[in-house]
């Protein structure tokens, strides 16, 4: 069950197997045997790919047909513009995660929430 799961969100999010393995830190062979049901994920994996498609494990495995929470259930989760940011991480190949896991770094100096500390040139932080 979970291997059809697997195909069917996959290609539902246009995403490659490729796309899907780097979140997983795995080949995209490796993703791909999940897929077509030669191995299993571990329960981690499980949970991860649960995040990655924003489904519950119990959609993966097949207990549920719902692939959310239950109609009333109160749905953690990140604000809507957090979500956009990470939609976008995803699409980014690993030079373009570097470059703006750089930039955040930088802009977590620059501009700290709640702080009374005026804000400084970027360029006297950076250099």
């Amino acid at each position: 069950m979970i291997k059809d799961r697997l195909k069917l969100l996959r290609t539902s999010h246009d995403c490659t197997k490729k796309q899907v393995s780097i979140f997983l830190n795995m080949s995209p062979e490796g993703y791909g045997y999940y897929e077509n049901g030669t191995r299993s994920p571990s329960p981690e994996t499980i949970l991860k790919l649960a995040d990655y498609f924003d489904v519950t494990t119990d959609y993966l495995l097949g207990r549920t047909d719902e692939p959310g929470p239950p109609t009333g259930a109160a749905k953690p989760g990140l604000p809507e513009d957090e979500e956009r940011l990470l939609g976008y991480y995803r699409e980014l190949n690993e030079q373009g995660k570097e470059y703006v896991s750089q930039t955040a770094h930088l802009a977590s100096q620059v501009y700290k929430k709640d702080s009374d500390i005026p804000c400084v040139e970027v360029e006297k932080i950076a250099g």
